[in-house]
C-alpha cells in the first residue's frame, strides 16, 4: 500500500501544500475555539473546578492514544484498531503484575507488553508488507480472546498498599494524568520534529516507494512507530488502572476512533 500524503511537485506546488496545511490548521483551532465558547454558554458549570478537573483526566487517557495513533497515522498506515485493547490489556497486566511483585514490577511488565504488541504489528506491516488495518484486527481478536481465556469477563482489582496510590491526586493543582499526558505529547513533538525516526516516518508516510529508493529501512521506522505507539498506548492503561483500582477490557473501548 503507498499512502498518501500527496505534495505537488516544483517551489511553488509545496508553497500552495503548506499554505492549505496553514489554512486546515488554522479551520480547526477556530472550530475549537467555538465549540468551547459555546460549550461555556449553554452548559451551566462548564467551567466550574470539578468539570474542569474531570475533563483534564479523561482528555489525559484519550490523548495518551491519540499521541500513538499520530505516530502511526504519519507512517501511512492509516490507523489501528486495537490500540483501545491494549489500553485495556496493559491495564489488566499492570494490576496482576502490580498485586505480586509491587509499583515497579507493574509498571515494566505493563509497558513491555504494549511495546511488544504493536512492535510486532510494526514488524508485520513493515517487513512483509501486510495490510495494517487487518493486522491490527487480528491482533484486537487475539487480544480479546486471551483476556477471555484468563479472565473472562471478570476485572482484576488492585490490592492496597501495593505502592500505586503514589500516583493518584495533583501536580500543582493538576491531575498527575494531565501532567503525564503533557509529558507524553511533548516527547511524541520530539521524535516526530528532532529524530531521524520522525523524518523517516513523514518521508514513508509521503511516499513509501521513495523511502525505500532514498535507502531508508522502511520496517525499521515502521516498526518504531508501531512500538512508541505501544508505550504511549500502555501509559494510557496504567493511568486508567491507577485511576479506578482495576483493571478491566472495557478500558480503552473506543478510544482508537476518539
Amino acid at each position: 500500500m503507498e499512502p498518501g500524503l500527496l505534495v505537488p511537485a516544483g517551489r511553488g506546488g509545496l508553497r500552495v501544500f503548506l499554505r492549505n496545511r496553514l489554512n486546515v490548521l488554522m479551520a480547526v483551532r477556530v472550530t475549537v475555539i467555538i465549540v468551547l465558547v459555546a460549550a461555556c454558554l449553554l452548559t451551566p458549570g462548564f467551567l466550574s473546578e470539578p468539570n474542569i478537573m474531570a475533563l483534564l483526566t479523561t482528555v489525559s487517557f484519550i490523548g495518551c492514544v491519540a499521541v500513538g495513533m499520530t505516530l502511526i497515522t504519519i507512517s501511512g498506515n492509516i490507523m489501528s484498531f486495537c490500540l483501545g485493547a491494549t489500553a485495556g490489556a496493559t491495564a489488566m497486566v499492570f494490576v496482576v503484575a502490580l498485586n505480586w511483585g509491587g509499583i515497579g514490577v507493574g509498571l515494566v511488565a505493563a509497558l513491555s507488553l504494549a511495546a511488544l504488541l504493536n512492535a510486532a504489528q510494526g514488524l508485520v506491516i513493515g517487513w512483509v508488507r501486510a495490510n495494517p488495518i487487518i493486522v491490527s484486527i487480528a491482533t484486537l481478536a487475539l487480544i480479546y480472546g486471551v483476556a477471555q481465556m484468563f479472565a473472562g469477563s471478570s476485572a482484576v482489582y488492585a490490592r492496597p498498599g501495593t505502592g500505586y496510590e503514589i500516583f493518584k491526586g495533583k501536580i500543582v493543582g493538576v491531575p498527575i494524568e494531565f501532567v503525564v499526558f503533557l509529558c507524553v505529547a511533548a516527547l511524541g513533538h520530539f521524535i516526530l520534529s528532532y529524530t531521524r525516526l520522525g523524518r523517516n516516518l513523514y518521508m514513508i508516510g509521503s511516499s513509501f516507494r521513495a523511502a525505500e529508493a532514498a535507502g531508508l529501512k522502511t520496517w525499521r521506522s515502521i516498526a518504531g512507530a508501531y512500538l512508541w505507539a505501544g508505550i504511549f498506548t500502555g501509559l494510557a492503561g496504567i493511568l486508567l488502572a491507577i485511576r479506578y483500582n482495576l483493571g478491566n477490557m472495557d478500558f480503552g473501548l473506543g478510544y482508537d476512533y476518539d
